[in-house]
């Protein structure tokens, strides 16, 4: 019994014949039978052109080239190995750039800024940007960029996919007993969370219309993604409301018990089941003897109106229209190749030198094998050619004139190709942003900063495709399906958890304020920081009184307070702990000193103080003087005494 014995299976039908009945235009039903036949047929399409164009081998020897993986050959005629040391220029390469990269793209805490549209009120700005800061950090969205720039890197395409999910997570809360003990316990309580998510697809489990021309799988007719899971993941969707004819656990569970529904692998051309170091296993292989865990595949059909899922290319389990109006799938390519979706990446640009370092490498250890172990001749009888001696450890060579067979040195230009191939190797790439630093250098944070910059200035171009094409539309997708899917209350909760405080203005001005997004590269923050010195001259030029008189005649005021916040924003300081709301107290103190009756009481304060200062310096003069007076008088009253007695 399998899934073809079902109520609910559809049978593929003919799709080379299709009637004007079943076609579906937007907004109408496609029939589920005509669904499955268009997902079968575009899946060995696709496929068939994948594997056409080599797309399988190219993944594979990336995989290998990353690796390194060198198999040590033997010296001809003996057992003694040659030298097979792998020289990982490809991982060396993509581990260069991958944290260069990385760095631009989160060159800060938030790793964008929304610039806005219109008139925004700039509480509202700041909701929105803690909402994006709050669903990127529950999509992982950080860990999935680094994968899908590991991905364009190595095999200089990637493809990754948002979307929105409900996830149950535990809560614990810590409460002491009440039994007298004062003992701590741990109180778990689960909870369902809404949120949206961002996921890398792997290459080999996604197929893209043939026909696309561009990297860009928005534009794309249509994609298949295949995902290999367990029934779990059936009991989720079976109480989705999109989703329909799921299998039931009963059904399920006579399924599996009996093993006689294998997982069907839909896309099996385009991976090789070659074995490698740290190779997983295939997704479709059964690991587990528990039968609810045995691997079952979906093949979701996505275009820019439809989604169409197939549950192990025989049940018709979702067949709506898109959600949300457009592809749910990301894409880029690390470099564009005119008229393809796919693009090259470092192995393909680095394989050659790969193989050229390998093999000169290992050719010169050979020489300096043979200058360490050097074969000898001797001559054997009269009028005879000499005879080669193989030597090996422990061998005593005699006979008349053992000769050592010259070997040449290689070192030099070894070495010269080595540093040629290398240099040649990071140019193309754009890893060479150290080429022209001095080792020590690096070994300062200026150096290190430095070296980050020239990397990032090589990789600008793919830093901003990469930008515009995955990370700002991901960035976008997540705040249409919050403005969607989260209710003002649910807004409200979410502001309440990150700033203990709920959204104190209109929550409309949260849902109809329109902004941008942009990715702060390392670039855009350095001079986005750079305004931060500008910040006490504006504070001087709008403090002084002709451009406050000019405010005044226009009927403009300068808001301080957004100054402030502006400026403590790009120094990245919270805001919020700095700037906190005054007590009811502190306003009134603020109001008494600000009041006329207090001004004027300080005035005649400091006008008698002043005036207290004046007396005291004019008595002091006063008595200087008297003092001057009476040491002169003194001094004369003395010499006239010394006068008379002369």
């Amino acid at each position: 019994m399998g899934f073809e014995s079902l109520d609910t299976a559809i049978v593929a039908p003919n799709t080379a014949q299709v009637t004007p009945e079943q076609v579906a235009w937007r907004n109408q039903t496609l029939e589920d039978e005509t669904a499955l036949g268009i997902v079968l047929h575009d899946v060995q399409v696709a496929e068939a052109f994948a594997s056409g164009k080599n797309m399988t081998n190219d993944w594979e020897r990336a995989d290998n080239n990353f690796r390194a993986a060198g198999l040590p050959k033997n010296w001809p005629g003996v057992e003694s190995q040659r030298a097979g040391m792998a020289v990982p220029v490809v991982l060396e390469a993509v581990e260069k750039l991958e944290p260069a990269i990385m760095l631009a793209l989160f060159s800060d805490k938030q790793p964008f800024l929304l610039e806005p549209i219109g008139r925004v009120p700039p509480d509202a700005l700041r909701a929105k940007e803690k909402l994006l800061m709050w669903a990127t950090q529950l999509s992982e969205f950080k860990e999935e960029i680094r994968k899908c720039v590991k991905s364009c890197l190595l095999y200089g395409f990637t493809v990754a996919r948002w979307g929105w999910k409900t996830s149950t997570r535990q809560q614990k809360k810590y409460e002491l007993t009440t039994d007298g003990t004062n003992k701590v316990k741990k109180i778990v309580k689960d909870y369902e969370i809404s949120h949206p998510t961002f996921e890398n697809i792997e290459l080999r489990n996604v197929l893209v219309d043939p026909s696309l021309r561009e990297s860009d799988a928005r534009k794309a007719r249509f994609a298949v993604v295949q995902i290999i899971t367990d029934a779990s993941v059936l009991d989720q969707l079976r109480d989705d409301p999109g989703y329909k004819n799921v299998p039931t656990r009963d059904e399920l569970a006579q399924i599996l018990a009996t093993n006689s529904e294998a997982a069907t692998e839909s896309m099996a051309a385009g991976k090789n089941m070659s074995y490698r170091d740290n190779q997983a296993a295939p997704q479709t292989e059964k690991q587990s003897l528990d039968p609810t865990k045995a691997p079952l595949e979906i093949l979701e059909w996505i275009s820019g109106d439809r989604i169409i899922t197939v549950l192990q290319r025989k049940i018709v389990i979702r067949n709506t229209e898109s959600e949300f109006g457009r592809s749910s799938l990301l894409s880029c390519a690390f470099i564009d190749v005119p008229g393809s979706m796919y693009g090259f990446g470092v192995s393909k640009l680095l394989a050659g030198e790969q193989y050229l370092q390998t093999s000169v490498l290992n050719s010169w250890l050979d020489v300096v094998a043979l200058q360490l172990n050097p074969g000898f001749t001797a001559e054997q009888g009269l009028q005879t050619t000499s005879q080669n001696i193989k030597l090996s450890p422990g061998k005593i060579l005699t006979g008349p004139k053992l000769t050592p067979i010259p070997i040449p040195s290689v070192g030099a230009e070894a070495l010269q190709v080595l540093q040629t191939s290398e240099s040649r190797a990071n140019r193309r790439v754009g890893a060479n942003g150290a080429d022209n630093m001095p080792t020590q250098a690096l070994r300062t944070a200026q150096g290190v900063n430095a070296f980050n910059e020239g990397v990032a200035d090589k990789l600008q171009n793919f830093i901003e495709k990469f930008a515009e094409k995955v990370f700002i539309p991901a960035l976008e997708a997540f705040m249409d399906i919050m403005h969607d899917k989260l209710q003002p209350k649910d807004i409200n909760q979410i502001l309440t958890d990150l700033d203990g405080k709920a959204y104190e203005g209109s929550m409309l001005d949260i849902y109809n304020s329109r902004c941008t997004i942009q990715v702060l590269a390392s670039t855009k923050l350095a001079a986005r920081r750079a305004t931060t010195q500008l910040v006490p001259l504006l504070m001087q030029l709008v403090s002084a009184s002709a451009v406050q008189e000019s405010f005044a005649a226009q009927g403009v005021k300068f808001n301080y307070a957004e100054l402030v916040e502006e400026a403590l924003d790009l120094a990245g300081w919270d805001c919020e702990s700095l700037i906190v709301p005054a007590s009811q107290e502190d306003i009134q103190r603020a109001m008494a000193i600000a009041s006329p009756e207090q001004v004027r009481a300080q005035a005649q304060s400091a006008q008698q103080d002043k005036q207290q200062q004046n007396d005291l310096e004019k008595i002091e003069d006063t008595g200087v003087m008297r003092a001057g007076i009476q040491v002169v008088k003194h001094v004369l009253d003395q010499s006239g005494v010394e006068n008379n007695l002369i």
